[in-house]
């Protein structure tokens, strides 16, 4: 990882049916989930860096490279922003028609109980590309999870794995201070090359591989949708001594750290 940050690591929590990391920042504990425990590992630490560059220097994204951290960015401006025009898409889980979404919707509302519903929105991008936006409401308490990707299904399946590692993590992180729930950001980190021949989207692999593919023309609807795109960040000269070493060891791992408008950005988690 990036050595100054404390290492993400599994412990005594579940890898089924999402895969749950914990670290600590500052002394509070995180918990990041994701489909794969290595994706869940990155979305922490990306995480943790935030928080502790965080500090005194106003919002900031970070990703595990330039296409990460973009993606996380303006799914994140996207969501404190309420002005894009909705139409409302018919969702029914259908495992033949993408088994990952079903998978998911399936592992929530069946195999964990929770009663929920999803609305799923096309947003108006005016020509710009598909951009859809899956909500996960529980009847009782509220909205658990919200996802924008490029398919309505993508969005349902992420939706859904969100709304898993909340559920999961209240049960077996109830401690937690912070949350990272998982998006179509990090699919292109999931290595879709080594995706075998025989691999369908059934797969976790295979799904997060089309994903990948469909993250670079999402990445341009969004910037169109929010009228924003994201910029490189670097501490200020008299920033403390902490925050220039945390940086310098993200630049030399590769990761890439954006600055975001502070009315664009929540503090925290995943739309």
């Amino acid at each position: 990882m990036a050595g100054v940050l404390d290492e993400p690591d599994p412990g005594p929590l579940p890898q089924l049916p999402a895969a749950l990391v914990r670290c600590s920042v500052a002394g509070e504990v995180l918990v990041s989930g994701a489909a794969r425990a290595d994706l869940a590992r990155l979305e922490a630490v990306c995480r943790a860096a935030e928080l502790r560059l965080g500090t005194g220097e106003g919002d900031l994204v970070v990703g595990a490279g330039p296409e990460h951290a973009r993606g996380r960015a303006l799914r994140r401006t996207l969501a404190r922003q309420h002005t894009a025009t909705a139409t409302h898409v018919p969702w029914s889980p259908d495992p033949e028609r993408h088994p990952q979404a079903h998978h998911w919707w399936s592992v929530l509302v069946r195999r964990l109980g929770v009663d929920a519903e999803v609305a799923v929105s096309r947003l108006d991008t005016d020509g710009g590309g598909a951009v859809f936006r899956a909500r996960f409401r529980e009847r009782a308490s509220g909205l658990l999870s919200t996802a924008v990707e490029a398919s309505a299904d993508d969005a349902v399946a992420f939706a859904a794995l969100s709304a898993v590692v909340r559920v999961q993590s209240a049960t077996d992180a109830p401690h937690a201070r912070h949350l990272v729930t998982p998006t179509g950001a990090s699919a292109p980190l999931a290595r879709p090359e080594a995706t075998a021949p025989w691999e369908d989207t059934g797969w976790t692999t295979a799904w997060l591989a089309e994903a990948a593919r469909r993250e670079p023309e999402l990445q341009e609807a969004l910037t169109v949708l929010t009228g924003w795109s994201p910029h490189p960040w670097e501490p200020s000269a008299d920033a403390h001594a902490d925050v220039h070493a945390l940086r310098s060891a993200l630049r030399q791992c590769g990761f890439s750290v954006l600055s975001a408008r502070p009315e664009a950005l929540s503090a925290e988690g995943s739309p």
